[in-house]
């Protein structure tokens, strides 16, 4: 028979490995609570799951891609004949710039 003293009245059982068990057992600890179902309780009810859509960071890296690719055929450039045109320094401007932007887009997306 149930105890009618119970505040709480429902149980709910899982399962999880040996590994998630240790990483439950470490955050636990971490958290300096004693009570492992009152971690456990605390965590389901007020703990923060966060997904952060990655997809812009391609294009960042696309464009990093794009400048590194740049940087080093204007160094070879360089290297060898002693001069950089303007239009090679100025597209490598634009492509910082291109940068720049998807860095704020990205930013401004994730405030």
């Amino acid at each position: 028979m149930e105890n009618q003293n119970r505040s709480r009245s429902h149980q709910i059982l899982f399962r999880v490995s040996d590994e998630e068990y240790t990483i439950i057992r470490r955050k636990m600890i971490m958290s300096r609570m004693r009570n492992r179902e009152a971690f456990i309780r605390k965590m389901l009810l007020e703990g923060v799951i966060i997904n952060v859509d990655t997809a812009p960071l391609e294009d960042i890296f696309s464009e990093m891609h794009k400048i590194g690719t740049n940087i080093n055929q204007i160094t070879k450039v360089a290297n060898s004949n002693c001069t950089i045109s303007q239009a090679e320094i100025k597209d490598l401007k634009e492509k910082v710039n291109e940068i720049w932007h998807l860095l704020k887009s990205f930013q401004s997306e994730l405030q």
